[in-house]
Protein backbone atom coordinates (compact mmCIF):
# COMPACT_ATOMS: atom_id res chain seq x y z
CA UNK A 1 0.00 0.00 0.00
CA UNK A 2 1.35 3.43 -0.72
CA UNK A 3 0.42 6.18 1.25
CA UNK A 4 2.07 9.49 1.98
CA UNK A 5 3.29 10.41 5.45
CA UNK A 6 1.38 12.91 7.03
CA UNK A 7 2.46 16.18 9.37
CA UNK A 8 -0.59 17.54 11.65
CA UNK A 9 -0.67 20.28 13.98
CA UNK A 10 -2.56 20.25 16.64
CA UNK A 11 -3.22 23.97 17.98
CA UNK A 12 -4.78 24.96 21.39
CA UNK A 13 -4.33 26.46 25.34
CA UNK A 14 -3.49 24.13 27.79
CA UNK A 15 -6.53 21.67 28.79
CA UNK A 16 -8.23 21.82 25.54
CA UNK A 17 -8.10 18.40 24.69
CA UNK A 18 -4.94 18.31 22.15
CA UNK A 19 -3.48 15.41 24.48
CA UNK A 20 -6.85 13.79 24.60
CA UNK A 21 -7.10 13.59 20.82
CA UNK A 22 -3.12 13.04 19.92
CA UNK A 23 -3.80 9.65 21.96
CA UNK A 24 -6.81 8.92 19.33
CA UNK A 25 -4.59 9.39 16.78
CA UNK A 26 -1.91 6.94 18.40
CA UNK A 27 -4.33 4.25 18.89
CA UNK A 28 -5.62 4.29 15.55
CA UNK A 29 -2.15 4.12 13.95
CA UNK A 30 -1.22 1.23 11.88
CA UNK A 31 2.29 2.30 12.53
CA UNK A 32 3.92 -0.74 15.01
CA UNK A 33 6.40 2.17 16.10
CA UNK A 34 4.92 5.50 17.41
CA UNK A 35 6.99 7.79 19.85
CA UNK A 36 6.52 10.44 21.90
CA UNK A 37 8.58 12.98 22.72
CA UNK A 38 7.37 14.43 25.99
CA UNK A 39 8.91 17.11 28.01
CA UNK A 40 8.53 15.48 31.84
CA UNK A 41 6.71 12.51 32.76
CA UNK A 42 3.58 13.25 31.14
CA UNK A 43 0.74 10.74 33.25
CA UNK A 44 -1.05 10.35 29.77
CA UNK A 45 1.31 8.67 28.25
CA UNK A 46 3.02 6.29 31.59
CA UNK A 47 1.88 3.49 29.32
CA UNK A 48 4.82 4.26 27.22
CA UNK A 49 8.19 3.11 28.27
CA UNK A 50 10.51 5.24 28.28
CA UNK A 51 14.06 5.45 26.32
CA UNK A 52 16.70 7.45 25.72
CA UNK A 53 17.92 8.20 22.58
CA UNK A 54 20.97 5.97 22.52
CA UNK A 55 18.51 3.25 22.45
CA UNK A 56 16.79 4.36 19.14
CA UNK A 57 18.50 2.47 16.87
CA UNK A 58 18.13 -0.75 18.34
CA UNK A 59 14.27 -0.28 18.69
CA UNK A 60 11.80 -2.37 16.83
CA UNK A 61 8.44 -1.95 17.57
CA UNK A 62 6.05 -1.05 20.26
CA UNK A 63 5.19 2.53 22.52
CA UNK A 64 8.15 4.24 23.72
CA UNK A 65 8.78 7.82 24.81
CA UNK A 66 11.97 9.90 25.02
CA UNK A 67 11.96 12.64 27.38
CA UNK A 68 13.66 15.52 25.57
CA UNK A 69 16.95 17.36 27.02
CA UNK A 70 18.03 19.05 23.83
CA UNK A 71 18.42 18.86 20.53
CA UNK A 72 20.77 15.67 20.87
CA UNK A 73 17.71 13.68 21.34
CA UNK A 74 16.09 15.22 18.39
CA UNK A 75 19.13 14.50 15.91
CA UNK A 76 18.84 10.90 17.51
CA UNK A 77 15.51 10.74 16.27
CA UNK A 78 16.17 12.39 13.16
CA UNK A 79 19.40 9.80 12.75
CA UNK A 80 17.31 6.62 13.19
CA UNK A 81 13.13 6.47 13.84
CA UNK A 82 11.93 5.20 10.46
CA UNK A 83 8.42 3.89 9.29
CA UNK A 84 7.53 5.59 12.89
CA UNK A 85 4.37 8.09 14.52
CA UNK A 86 6.65 10.79 16.01
CA UNK A 87 4.06 12.57 18.55
CA UNK A 88 6.00 16.00 19.56
CA UNK A 89 3.72 17.33 22.75
CA UNK A 90 4.35 20.05 24.23
CA UNK A 91 6.60 21.59 21.38
CA UNK A 92 6.49 25.42 22.79
CA UNK A 93 8.83 24.32 25.23
CA UNK A 94 11.91 23.13 22.72
CA UNK A 95 10.65 24.15 19.35
CA UNK A 96 10.91 27.66 19.00
CA UNK A 97 12.24 30.32 16.39
CA UNK A 98 13.62 28.95 13.44
CA UNK A 99 13.64 25.29 12.97
CA UNK A 100 16.95 23.58 14.27
CA UNK A 101 18.55 20.88 11.67
CA UNK A 102 17.87 18.00 13.46
CA UNK A 103 13.94 18.71 13.74
CA UNK A 104 13.93 20.46 10.09
CA UNK A 105 15.34 16.62 9.33
CA UNK A 106 12.27 14.79 10.98
CA UNK A 107 9.96 17.41 9.11
CA UNK A 108 11.33 17.41 5.89
CA UNK A 109 12.53 13.82 5.48
CA UNK A 110 9.30 12.22 6.89
CA UNK A 111 8.64 11.05 3.70
CA UNK A 112 11.22 9.32 2.79
CA UNK A 113 11.49 7.61 6.26
CA UNK A 114 7.80 7.25 6.13
CA UNK A 115 7.10 8.75 9.86
CA UNK A 116 3.88 10.77 10.83
CA UNK A 117 4.31 13.53 13.04
CA UNK A 118 1.84 15.25 15.20
CA UNK A 119 3.04 18.50 16.55
CA UNK A 120 1.40 20.34 19.41
CA UNK A 121 1.51 23.68 20.32
CA UNK A 122 -0.26 26.19 22.99
CA UNK A 123 -0.50 29.05 20.11
CA UNK A 124 0.47 30.02 16.53
CA UNK A 125 2.49 32.63 17.94
CA UNK A 126 4.64 29.62 19.48
CA UNK A 127 5.49 28.07 15.92
CA UNK A 128 7.75 28.90 13.39
CA UNK A 129 6.63 29.94 10.35
CA UNK A 130 8.74 27.07 8.37
CA UNK A 131 6.97 24.48 10.43
CA UNK A 132 3.39 26.48 9.56
CA UNK A 133 4.23 26.13 6.10
CA UNK A 134 4.80 22.49 6.14
CA UNK A 135 2.38 20.55 7.90
CA UNK A 136 -0.65 18.79 5.85
CA UNK A 137 -3.03 19.60 8.66
CA UNK A 138 -4.23 22.14 11.55
CA UNK A 139 -6.43 21.18 13.90
CA UNK A 140 -7.74 24.46 16.07
CA UNK A 141 -9.24 24.01 19.43
CA UNK A 142 -9.76 26.66 21.34
CA UNK A 143 -6.52 29.26 21.98
CA UNK A 144 -5.86 32.19 24.44
CA UNK A 145 -4.50 34.71 21.38
CA UNK A 146 -5.68 36.90 18.83
CA UNK A 147 -4.95 35.17 15.28
CA UNK A 148 -4.72 38.40 13.63
CA UNK A 149 -1.04 38.72 15.32
CA UNK A 150 0.12 35.64 13.16
CA UNK A 151 -1.93 36.32 10.00
CA UNK A 152 1.17 36.09 7.83
CA UNK A 153 1.92 32.98 8.53
CA UNK A 154 -0.97 31.29 9.01
CA UNK A 155 -1.98 29.22 6.09
CA UNK A 156 -5.27 29.55 5.05
CA UNK A 157 -5.98 32.17 7.26
CA UNK A 158 -9.42 33.74 6.75
CA UNK A 159 -11.45 29.52 6.74
CA UNK A 160 -9.23 29.24 10.22
CA UNK A 161 -9.80 32.90 11.44
CA UNK A 162 -13.55 31.88 10.54
CA UNK A 163 -13.36 28.66 12.48
CA UNK A 164 -11.25 29.99 15.55
CA UNK A 165 -14.53 32.50 15.75
CA UNK A 166 -16.84 29.91 15.70
CA UNK A 167 -14.53 27.67 18.43
CA UNK A 168 -14.28 30.42 20.79
CA UNK A 169 -17.62 31.63 21.31
CA UNK A 170 -18.75 27.56 21.71
CA UNK A 171 -19.87 26.61 25.34
CA UNK A 172 -17.97 23.39 24.82
CA UNK A 173 -14.49 23.99 26.44
CA UNK A 174 -12.93 20.67 23.68
CA UNK A 175 -14.44 22.01 20.55
CA UNK A 176 -12.12 21.29 17.53
CA UNK A 177 -12.28 22.25 13.45
CA UNK A 178 -9.42 20.23 11.66
CA UNK A 179 -8.25 21.56 8.04
CA UNK A 180 -6.06 20.25 5.18
CA UNK A 181 -4.02 23.07 4.51
CA UNK A 182 -1.23 21.39 2.71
Amino acid sequence: MNRTPQIALLVGRRKAGKTTLGRKLIEASQFKKILVVDTFEHPDYTDFQTITADMLPRWKNGRKRIIYRSDEDLQAINESVFNTLIVLEDCSKYITGDLSAPLRGIIFDSKQKNNDVVIMYHGFRFIPPKLLSNVNYITLFKIGENLSASKQKIPNYDELLKAHNQIQSSSNPYINKTFLVN
